[in-house]
């Protein structure tokens, strides 16, 4: 990812890597499919945490507090959609 620096603030360009995460996490098959391995859950879990937070940061305030309470971000999407 590029940085932008502003007032001594480093700023990363998201790319299109960070919304292809962010798709697989929120795909079914893959957010179904919680590994065991460790080291793998690690990556998983950091992978999810993303795409939670790609998705709050679309969101409306009214919408984000109908989601807030979701733990992954397959099931914030689920219940996104289920709202419309």
């Amino acid at each position: 990812m590029e940085a932008i620096t502003s007032s001594g603030i480093r700023i990363e360009k998201l790319d299109e890597n960070y919304f292809r995460e962010v798709y697989d996490m929120i795909d079914s098959t893959l957010c179904s499919a919680r590994p065991d391995d460790p080291d793998e859950l690690q990556k998983w879990v950091r992978k999810d945490k993303t795409a939670r937070m790609a998705i709050a940061l679309a969101l409306s305030d009214e919408v984000l507090k109908s989601v807030r309470n979701t733990v992954t971000s397959l099931e914030m999407w689920e219940k996104i959609c289920n709202l419309h």
